[in-house]
């Protein structure tokens, strides 16, 4: 399998739908042995199914998203669990806490939702990937409380802390408790000083990298739809700030999205 791992993308985004295989083909090209391809809500999470079946690269993650958080009832908790049987879904995702649009939906709503989703990886064997907007504090509280609660785990990481937006010391918190930390294309960007500082001192067998295509689109690209076979660019950050070369970054974080998602 090639190198690369795209930890999360939304690939069946209607972005994706006048292109898609040229999409997956240039990410062939590109070195990719697989992209995790997030659900956001039930329709989502069909999709992505749908196309981990279709192309041989691709993998699912099913979860509510916490702008969906409101359509979490025990219906469709239910069929989520069903959902997480499917031999290529990888991770319950993406879930998390999103605070950046105040109210949509409430927090205390949102706050549910990511526990019953949490529990619900606990007690299938998946890892999560974890989304957190303006929300570091109580995302932190909800993941300790987590994993206080529900052992296992021991041979793999618990989740991943999709398009990390905290500092050193934050990453440091979530690694000791068994998480990966996923770098996104604003490594790239000039104001992005604390992630790249993340990127530098986190220990490399930690680290993951995503696009969250068709989003987050990396320097030289920006204001362009983003798409997995721009992943390589955050790896190539990556290997700069840390003075390492690129096919040590590449092969350690393949390495460690392998683990783990379990990939073949």
């Amino acid at each position: 399998m090639a190198a690369l791992v795209d930890s999360h993308a939304h690939l069946d985004m209607f972005e994706f739908d006048a292109d898609r295989d040229e999409v997956i083909a240039r990410a062939r090209v590109a070195g990719l042995g697989a992209v995790v391809t997030m659900g956001v809500d039930l329709a989502s999470c069909r999709r992505a199914i749908q196309l981990a079946e279709q192309y041989d690269i691709v993998y699912a993650a099913v979860g509510f998203h916490p702008y969906a958080a409101a359509e979490l009832d025990s219906k469709a908790l239910s069929e989520l669990e069903g959902l997480c049987a499917h031999p290529k879904v990888v991770a319950v995702g993406e879930i998390g806490l999103d605070f950046h649009r105040e109210g949509l939906p409430p927090r205390p709503v949102q706050q549910q939702t990511l526990n019953r989703q949490l529990d619900l990886a606990a007690s299938v064997g998946l890892p999560v990937a974890v989304h957190d907007r303006e929300a570091h504090e109580e995302t932190l509280e909800s993941i300790r409380a987590w994993v206080q609660r529900s052992p296992g785990y021991e041979d793999r990481p618990r989740g991943v802390m999709h398009c990390f937006s905290g500092d050193v010391d934050l990453a440091r918190e979530y690694v000791a408790m068994g998480f990966l930390v996923s770098i996104a294309g604003p490594i790239t960007y000039p104001k992005s000083d604390q992630l790249r500082q993340v990127a530098r001192e986190i220990e490399l067998e930690s680290l993951l990298i995503e696009t969250d295509c068709p989003y987050l689109t990396p320097a030289p690209y920006r204001g362009k739809r983003n798409e997995p076979g721009h992943v390589g660019l955050v790896a190539a950050a990556v290997a700069l700030e840390r003075g390492t070369e690129l096919v040590t970054v590449e092969e350690t974080i393949g390495r460690n999205a392998r683990r783990l998602f379990r990939l073949p």
